[in-house]
C-alpha cells in the first residue's frame, strides 16, 4: 500500500487508479490463436484420458471374478458378525475370558482391616511385591481371543455354501 501512496503522490489520480487496478498492464491477456489451440488441445487430450479411465474403471467394476470376490467377501463378514452376535457379543466374549483367568484376590497391605482406605500409615521400608509366576494377563486375554476366533472360523468351514 505503501507503494501505492507513492505513485499516487508521483502521478495524477487516473494513472493511480491505472496502478492500483492493474488496468495499464498490457499483455495480461494474449488472446492469440497459438494459445487458445494449445488450451483446445490440452482440454482435448484431458477428455481422452478422462474418457480411458472411465472406461478402465468400468471394465475393472464388471469383472465376473471381483463380483464373486466381493460376494465372498460380503458372506465371510456377515457370518463372522452372526458369530459374533451369538457369542454374546464384547460382553459375552469378555465374560468367557474372565471365567478362564484365575482371579487374584486383592491384597491390602499395611491393613488389618479387609477394606482398602485411601490412606496409608506405615514406618519403616516398604515390602517389595512379590512378582508372580504366572502367565500374563494380557497372554491369556490374547489365548482367550485367539480361540474364540478359532471356534468361529471352525464354526464357519463347517458350515457348506
Amino acid at each position: 500500500m505503501i507503494a501505492g501512496e507513492t505513485e499516487a503522490l508521483l502521478r495524477d489520480e487516473a494513472t493511480y487508479d491505472d496502478f492500483l487496478f492493474g488496468l495499464g498492464r498490457k499483455g495480461r491477456r494474449r488472446n492469440n490463436g497459438a494459445i487458445t489451440e494449445r488450451i483446445a488441445n490440452r482440454r482435448r487430450r484431458r477428455s481422452v484420458r478422462k474418457a480411458r479411465r472411465i472406461q478402465r474403471r468400468t471394465a475393472r467394476r464388471n469383472n465376473p471374478v471381483r463380483a464373486i470376490r466381493r460376494e465372498r467377501r460380503r458372506r465371510v463378514i456377515t457370518d463372522l458378525g452372526t458369530i459374533y452376535r451369538n457369542a454374546g457379543r464384547a460382553t459375552g466374549i469378555g465374560q468367557q475370558i474372565d471365567a478362564l483367568t484365575p482371579q487374584l484376590a486383592p491384597e491390602y497391605s499395611g491393613n488389618t482391616d479387609t477394606s482398602p482406605s485411601d490412606y496409608k500409615i506405615a514406618v519403616g521400608a516398604e515390602k517389595q511385591p512379590e512378582k508372580s509366576s504366572g502367565m500374563p494377563k494380557v497372554a491369556l486375554a490374547i489365548g482367550g481371543v485367539a480361540v474364540v476366533g478359532l471356534i468361529g472360523v471352525l464354526a464357519m468351514k463347517k458350515r457348506t455354501y
